[in-house]
């Protein structure tokens, strides 16, 4: 199983795990008897799922000639084209134009955080899908910066070692085969994930046992850790969790910053 997504582009595959992702606000919002966005979220998953088996079985063994290019431009095209996708929901509940969806899911998968909508205008499932496209989005950069950028020594890599690649090492990079780099981008993901997924679920504890109800606080460590600021509550309202909550955001927004948690010796390999 793990061969055959490796054969897979990239896009596709981040495609993918957006449109599953998309069934968490929709059992959320049926939870909460938002019964419209419910549909709009369950019906964009399933659509996008089926794209994605149909664009799967057509480019199954898609091998790209230039492997590391390749990369660098579905990074940009993810960015830039896949918000058009994770911005049906959101346009099937709430309205609004093209470019509004757009902007809006661009900043969040980002994790700039910026939003087109009016504060507190958004359903709280809308709400958390944007809180949870920005947290996949911070976890992407991630991976791509120590999977696709660091390799090519991009991204700021050549500032912490003082190296450069040598002519060499391109040429090795652009030989090697396109599965290798899937395969390189999903190891980087099995080691990266549980470290993003804990450290955030560890926040959200801490918030909810210092008084934040369960949504906020989920809310609150999901925009720490990706530093999206994404939050379930209008801009400068205070937490429920006063002044600790605070403290313990800041701690942890240190953990999201430390070059020495999240980037571990096995991400500074070259090829």
């Amino acid at each position: 199983m793990i061969r055959r997504l490796a054969r897979l582009p990239m896009p596709l595959l981040l495609a993918g795990a957006f449109a599953v992702a998309m069934l968490i606000p929709a059992v959320f919002a049926v939870a909460h008897g938002e019964h419209v966005a419910a549909r709009a979220f369950f019906y964009s998953a399933l659509l996008e799922l089926v794209v994605c088996l149909f664009a799967a079985i057509a480019v199954g063994r898609f091998a790209p000639a230039h492997p590391a290019e390749f990369h660098l431009v579905s990074l940009a095209a993810s960015f830039s084209v896949l918000p058009l996708a994770l911005g049906l929901p959101v346009m099937a509940s709430v309205g609004g134009s093209w470019l509004t969806m757009w902007f809006d899911m661009v900043a969040s998968i980002t994790t700039t955080g910026a939003s087109a909508y009016p504060p507190g205008s958004l359903p709280d499932s809308v709400q958390l899908w944007r809180g949870i496209v920005a947290w996949m989005g911070g976890l992407m950069v991630w991976v791509a910066a120590a999977a696709v950028l660091t390799p090519l020594n991009l991204g700021g890599e050549e500032l912490i070692t003082r190296g450069a690649v040598t002519a060499e090492q391109h040429r090795q990079l652009r030989e090697l085969p396109g599965q290798h780099h899937n395969s390189l981008i999903l190891r980087h993901l099995r080691l990266l994930f549980p470290v993003y997924a804990l450290v955030t679920v560890a926040l959200w504890g801490v918030l909810v046992s210092l008084g934040e109800h369960a949504f906020p606080a989920l809310m609150r460590a999901m925009a720490t850790i990706s530093t999206s600021g994404i939050l379930a509550e209008a801009p400068g309202q205070p937490p429920a969790s006063g002044m600790a909550g605070e403290l313990a955001v800041a701690a942890f927004l240190m953990l999201a910053v430390s070059q020495r948690l999240f980037r571990p010796e096995g991400m500074r390999t070259r090829i």
